[in-house]
């Protein structure tokens, strides 16, 4: 698949787990675990995915998101939120914040690979 995704994520089991996941499955994969370190990781990894939790200590994943989108590399990249929280308010913000799709945890594999298969197919190249 060759995409490379960066996971933000401040429960590091849950992060490194997922990336391990994704990395088995063709995925070049980075995790970070919290904002600012996400914003680094970025800059050197050049994902083309972003999977983000959106309630994380300090910057959370969607000051996240709007630091990254701000930056014309990112702008038009694959954002996704990957959150505990599955109320129309977080929805709504995260539609707010730009999020292409918003996954609830635990997320479903079938639908994530879904989402990155697309992700994929719609690079700006």
């Amino acid at each position: 698949m060759g995409l490379r995704v960066l996971i933000v994520d401040d429960n590091s089991d849950a992060a490194e787990s997922l990336g391990r996941l994704l990395n088995t499955l063709g995925f070049a994969t980075a995790v970070a675990h919290e904002g600012e370190a996400g914003l680094e990781l970025a800059n050197t990894f050049s994902p083309d995915v972003f999977i983000l939790d959106l309630s994380m200590p300090g910057m959370d994943g969607y000051e996240l998101a709007r630091r990254l989108r701000a930056q014309p590399r990112f702008s038009q990249k694959h954002y996704v939120a990957l959150t505990a929280h599955s109320d129309q308010w977080h929805m709504d913000v995260a539609t707010t914040a730009k999020f292409d799709d918003y996954l609830v945890k635990p997320c479903k594999l079938p639908l994530l690979l879904k989402i990155l298969s697309e992700a994929g197919n719609h690079q700006v190249h």
